[in-house]
């Protein structure tokens, strides 16, 4: 059985390693930053923040491990038709833990978007009143960590609550090379009109773009917390 990266050899449970080290570095103590204002809202709001990354963390490990069930899946069907395989064409796959693929996925996508709304709301509520060019900091830090990368995140998030929500007709998994990839729409034009603007011409799938997403999450939250923790 495949396992998440989030699990630990011979040990029951699941660990989320960089959720906790985030997690002690902010529960140990109150913020350096703002000077005025309630820093104890400030650091209940930095923890709302690490547990939505907390959540990409958790879900992106699910999503691996969903993906090396469906390869082991594939794998064995291959196996089992022995040299007949040889012969067959096959550039597509539709095998019953796919749609748990797309799933995790769209967990992940949702809970990178939730990462970006605890930001615009909870932490700027305690932060920007009390210092306006803090928060001008935090949201250059959001651009520089990965802006674009959060912006894909939010639209694709909507992409699944309005259109495009796994498993449907056509939904499934590419051969490349013996290895199944599973593709994902292009970056979204115009968010207004989901409908005519869903292709697939740039090759994205899950795994690359969630592992994306993933290490925009750890530079964003590192620098975020160094603003309020410079120790």
């Amino acid at each position: 059985m495949s396992m998440s990266p989030n699990e630990i050899q011979s040990t029951p449970g699941i660990f989320l390693m960089r959720r906790r080290d985030w997690f002690h570095r902010v529960a140990m103590g109150i913020p350096e930053k703002p000077t005025a204002g309630d820093r104890r809202a400030v650091r209940d709001a930095l923890l709302d923040l690490i547990d939505a990354a907390g959540g990409l963390e958790f879900s992106r490990g699910e999503l691996l491990r969903v993906i090396g069930i469906a390869q082991e899946e594939y794998s064995s069907a291959m196996r089992a038709l022995g040299q007949q395989s040889d012969k067959l064409v096959i550039d597509a796959w539709g095998g019953a833990t796919v749609p748990a693929v797309y799933f995790a996925f769209f967990e992940a996508v949702t809970w990178t978007r939730t990462v970006i709304d605890r930001f615009q709301e909870p932490l700027k509520e305690v932060v920007q009143p009390h210092d306006p060019e803090l928060w001008k900091t935090l949201q250059r830090i959001r651009s520089e960590s990965g802006g674009q990368v959060f912006n894909d995140a939010r639209t694709l998030a909507g992409v699944s609550l309005h259109w495009y929500s796994p498993p449907h007709a056509g939904c499934g998994a590419k051969i490349v090379n013996g290895k199944l990839v599973y593709p994902v729409v292009d970056n979204v034009d115009n968010e207004q009109d989901f409908r005519n603007n869903l292709n697939f011409s740039k090759g994205r799938h899950a795994e690359t773009l969630v592992d994306e997403y993933w290490k925009a999450v750890c530079i964003f939250i590192d620098k975020i917390l160094h603003e309020f923790y410079s120790q």
